[in-house]
């Protein structure tokens, strides 16, 4: 891992990547939800929960939000 002292700073297109990016992933979630609550009366909370509660909780693949087996949520 190098030190801070020999880290480049970031040029210009790199900045304005990561200034971008970080609008995108503020923004999407807002996005997203507003639609589904436009589609249908549920949020994105909501709607993970729902998803989460319907999944057998044990850890399998592909659902790393899991509880390990034998946990309660």
């Amino acid at each position: 891992m190098a030190d801070a002292t020999t880290i480049k700073p970031l040029n210009r297109d790199e900045e304005a990547f990561l200034r971008a990016l970080g609008r995108v992933i503020t923004y999407l979630p807002r996005v997203v939800d507003a639609d589904m609550l436009e589609e249908q009366p549920i949020s994105a909370t909501e709607y993970m929960v729902l998803v989460l509660r319907s999944h057998p909780t044990t850890g399998g693949p592909g659902w790393p939000f899991s509880p390990a087996p034998g946990g309660r949520s």
